[in-house]
Order: C-alpha cells, then structure tokens, then sequence
C-alpha cells in the first residue's frame, strides 16, 4: 500500500485457483425397438464436472414398459435386471442396458438423481472444500413400435343369405383387429378362397368377382335397401 508520506511494508498474497464446479449432463433420450434392448452409451447419458469428479446414479422412479439392466463380463457376477443404481464405469464400460417389455407403447421415461462422489470415497480427489453436486434427470424413450401383433377377429357369425337372393358384407357380419397400436385397421386385407353355393363380388359391378379386399372396403354401417340401392360402398354375396 502507498499514499503520501506513509508507504507499507511488502505483503505476499498466495491465490489458489479452483475448477469451477459446475456440472454438464448429457441426455439425449433413447430410441429403442419395441420387444429389444438398448445400450446406454456417454453419448446419451452422463454427468461430469471440469475437475472430472466421479459420479454415481440412483434411479428414484424405475422404468414402466421396460427395464434397466447391468451386463457384467464372463469373468464377473451375472446380469442384474431391475437395477436401481448404477455408476460411472458401469456406463463407460458399455454394461447398462434399457430392455423394452414389448408392449404397445411408443415411450417410457425413468428418473435418477445423479450425484459426485464424496471427498472419502475411494477415487475421488481429496479435498476438503470439496461440495456434494447432484441433479436430477428425466430420461425419455422413444419406441419404434412393430407390426409384430396377429389380428383378433372381433365379429365372427354365420352369413346368412335367403337363397338365389343377395346381401351386403358389412363390419357388422366380420370385422378383425389388429392390436398393433399404430395399424389402421381399414388397412386389413383379405384373402378368400372357393364359395361352392354362391359368389362374393364388388356390389357396385355385381359382374366384378371379387378374392381380394380390405376391411375399408366393406365402409362401416353399409346397408342395402329393398330395392337393392347402397348407401355406401360394400361388398355383396351371392
């Protein structure tokens, strides 16, 4: 210090700069197979710090459509399912799985908290001033669902026709489901083989056989009046 007619003696003042101790997570989400599994690699999730501090990860709310899971190497313990915690070497070593139950839903989502290591723990850099960093994560997935599922028949009775006479084939005498959440079930097709009392054909061309048609094809509350003019376009047995 110097101000006039007084000077101080000199002074020495040693500054010790610290990392900054902000933390960086990566979540990108996940996109997985309906029915498979998927390898949770640093590039969809982790946390770290500048000063590279070791974190840890406990799930607060599990997986609903799936699970996580640890695949350990020949040479350790067996593969754990349903794990609720989960560290760092876990991810760098390429051992944590998300495994989807093949259910029809297109995402699914768990939460973690993840947090550093403390200033005893083995591998952590021991210092005193060192603070305890957590966050919590919401990890998102997105399911690329499969036409996977047979379709259901949800109407299934005879046919009747009054005999040399005709009748219209409609969602209300067969109609099939496909549980695949994201089918159309317009988009069904059928396929029939040789009627030996009659025929099926187009009823707008009656001339028309028809051995192919979709479920669309057959509209919904298709009717025929007793002058035998539709209402909508449909399908006609003979």
């Amino acid at each position: 210090m110097v101000a006039k007619h007084i000077e101080s003696k000199d002074y020495t003042f040693k500054i010790n700069f610290k990392a900054e101790r902000r933390h960086i997570i990566l979540n990108r989400g996940l996109l997985v197979k309906e029915g498979e599994g998927k390898l949770i690699t640093k590039s969809e999730l982790f946390a770290q710090t500048l000063d590279k501090r070791t974190f840890q990860y406990t799930v607060t709310k599990s997986p609903q459509h799936g699970k996580l899971k640890l695949i350990r190497s020949s040479g350790s313990p067996g593969n754990q399912d349903n794990i609720t915690a989960f560290t760092d070497q876990d991810i760098l070593g390429e051992q944590l799985i998300y495994e989807h139950d093949d259910c029809e839903t297109q995402s699914d989502e768990f939460l973690l908290v993840a947090s550093t290591a403390g200033p005893d723990q083995e591998g952590a850099f021991r210092d005193l001033d060192t603070e305890h960093l957590s966050a919590e994560i919401k990890a998102t997935i997105s399911v690329e669902l499969k036409n996977d599922e047979k379709p259901v028949c949800v109407v299934d009775k005879v046919f009747q026709v009054v005999q040399n006479g005709q009748r219209l084939l409609t969602l209300s005498d067969l109609c099939y489901h496909d549980p695949d959440s994201d089918f159309d079930d317009g988009q069904l097709l059928y396929i029939r083989w040789g009627i030996p009392n009659g025929d099926l054909v187009q009823a707008s061309d009656p001339t028309q056989k028809l051995y192919r048609f979709g479920q669309e094809d057959r509209g919904k509350d298709a009717c025929s009046s007793g002058t035998g003019v539709q209402t909508r376009p449909a399908l006609c047995c003979l």
